[in-house]
């Protein structure tokens, strides 16, 4: 569902389709707030979570109120249970969200992956027929300043677009979890406008992980002018610190980007969003994204592997391997493994931003009444 943050009430943005001037009621102070009981406290009650009228004579007033507690609970309107979702319904959001709306989430995300994969190996491609060849001359012409240039320019490019597939992606989940499609153009349409935040977003990253990088390598430098033995030393502790430092900011800001897509924010403003809304909730976020990262990496290589070893087995006998042929099979084989993970750890990552949101603002509720109005 998208939203909007411009009425500066702590995130809570009205849903698509509230009337003019609504506003949901403050948050409680000091901590997570309390979710009121289904309809009491101005919350309107959807028809699918009023329990059964009880039977002529018979008292039940006790009973239908847990039953309208516990149908409240397992509201389920989209892909996903309006209440804080568990580790396994995490990873299995990410599923149903590709299966709900394949049309965006395959069909549209898969032509950005195309530009992504035709940037990547298109400008590198010096560089992978160097590294492809059979000639032992080539690996020169591979680190050449020309393929390397080509390769940092097609991996930019490819990062970018396969940034965008992370917005789609989050515009699609945000309909999906109140049981909305949306259509590829409105989808294609709220992701471009967009673009300028996505576009700071990716530089201010990139810009801070290539400086953070630059003073380990000149402490390293710094180091092996005193004494080798104390490079090695200080290598090996800054190295692995950096290593901990950027996971501990990659799960910090793990929804920079679904907060700028669904809510509209800047820059800077959907990074403090992200930090403000992971805080507490570290080690459960990571282990969510490192699993879905291991399972699409093991997809990944499943596909690219086989053509990554046997291609050069099967031109092996050959005095002019068709090395054009061999660039489009690696990237036909890169392309599937590429969109399949890049598409399903967003997905992931858009339904961990919203049960962020359930958590700490009680968006559960904002959810129910948007799904209510839908007739879902």
């Amino acid at each position: 569902m998208t939203d909007d943050n411009t009425s500066g009430n702590g995130g809570w943005a009205p849903p698509d389709g509230a009337p003019q001037g609504w506003t949901p009621p403050e948050p409680p102070s000091g901590g997570a707030p309390a979710a009121p009981t289904p309809g009491s406290g101005g919350w309107p009650v959807p028809d699918a979570l009023r329990p059964a009228p009880a039977a002529p004579g018979v008292s039940t007033a006790p009973s239908a109120a847990n039953t309208a507690t516990d149908a409240y609970a397992r509201y389920k309107p989209g892909i996903i249970v309006l209440r804080p979702l568990s580790f396994g319904q995490l990873l299995d959001g990410g599923i149903k969200a590709l299966r709900h709306n394949p049309k965006v989430m395959i069909g549209l995300n898969g032509a950005v992956a195309l530009g992504a994969t035709a940037a990547m190996f298109g400008l590198g491609y010096e560089y992978f027929s160097s590294t492809l060849s059979f000639d032992p001359n080539a690996n020169e012409q591979a680190f050449s300043a020309g393929s390397i240039v080509g390769l940092a320019l097609g991996t930019l490019v490819a990062t970018f677009l396969l940034t965008m597939v992370t917005v789609i992606s989050s515009v699609s989940v945000g309909r999906s979890v109140i049981g909305e499609v949306i259509g590829a153009r409105e989808a294609w349409t709220r992701a471009l406008r967009r673009m300028p935040t996505v576009i700071a977003i990716t530089l201010l990253m990139t810009l801070a992980l290539v400086l953070g990088y630059g003073v380990v390598i000149g402490v390293i430098v710094l180091s092996a002018l005193v004494a080798p033995v104390l490079a090695v030393i200080v290598g090996v502790i800054v190295g692995l610190g950096s290593v901990v430092l950027v996971a501990w900011l990659a799960i910090r800001l793990c929804i920079t980007l679904p907060a700028a897509a669904l809510e509209r924010l800047g820059p800077i403003a959907s990074m403090r969003r992200s930090w403000r809304l992971t805080t507490g909730r570290f080690w459960m976020i990571l282990s969510v994204l490192l699993v879905a990262t291991i399972i699409t990496s093991v997809i990944q290589n499943v596909i690219s592997a086989p053509v990554g070893v046997l291609m050069p087995l099967a031109f092996l006998n050959s005095d002019s391997p068709p090395t054009g042929l061999m660039i489009l099979l690696l990237a036909v084989a890169s392309y599937v493994g590429l969109l399949l993970s890049t598409v399903y750890v967003a997905s992931v990552t858009a339904v961990v931003y919203t049960d962020q949101r359930m958590r700490r603002e009680g968006f559960d509720l904002v959810l129910a009444q948007a799904a209510a109005r839908s007739g879902v």
